[in-house]
């Protein structure tokens, strides 16, 4: 059995090792201490057998073993928010490419209004200024109009969801992506330094 004093060299010799999660200590402490104790029961001493359990259970830098610790426990929250970084990326660019589509929808629209427009100015200069014509130049007129205003709210319509899918790919990619992007930085930035 270990005794009070014993315990305190290992304590000693973690602390030295600069580990300073308490639960840690007090983990490798019990396991160093139980293999101890395994080699005593077998008739070593204490100074034998404690250079023996610290070479098979500990690594050749103690402090190794609380930076592995620390990793995989935040590796799993590293990994949601990589995730969530890149779907935010990729919702970031779809949004961008349908707002490039809606805007170039609406210019293509007002491009089809004035052809549509023009070809119908085109048949209303045909058509002579007889009296019976007047009534089919007052329908393509009325038609004209009723086309030009649809297509303005046509075109207005998509701009303004350019527009949104605009705003919602900027907002996207800057509550998502790029705070990632300066976590991830700031951590090797944090990583280099130790």
């Amino acid at each position: 059995m270990i005794d009070q004093h014993q315990s305190e060299i290992i304590k000693n010799f973690l602390k030295e090792a600069k580990i300073t999660d308490q639960g840690l200590m007090d983990d490798l402490l019990d396991h160093l201490s139980c293999d101890i104790e395994l080699q005593m029961e077998v008739g070593a001493s204490f100074e034998e057998a404690w250079p023996i359990s610290r070479e098979k259970i500990l690594p050749k830098e103690p402090l190794q073993v609380q930076k592995d610790l620390e990793f995989l426990t935040t590796k799993t929250q590293n990994i949601m928010i990589k995730k969530i970084a890149y779907i935010g990326g990729y919702l970031s660019a779809l949004c961008l490419c349908l707002a490039i589509l809606f805007f170039s929808q609406s210019l293509i629209s007002s491009k089809k209004v004035i052809l549509q427009s023009q070809a119908m100015q085109i048949e209303s200069y045909r058509l002579n200024l007889t009296m019976d014509n007047k009534e089919r130049r007052k329908q393509l007129n009325e038609e004209l109009s009723e086309l030009s205003n649809q297509n303005a709210l046509d075109r207005a319509t998509k701009f303004e969801n350019g527009e949104l899918l605009l705003i919602i790919s900027i907002l996207t990619f800057g509550l998502t992506y790029l705070p990632y992007r300066f976590y991830s930085g700031f951590r090797k930035s944090e990583m280099e330094l130790t």
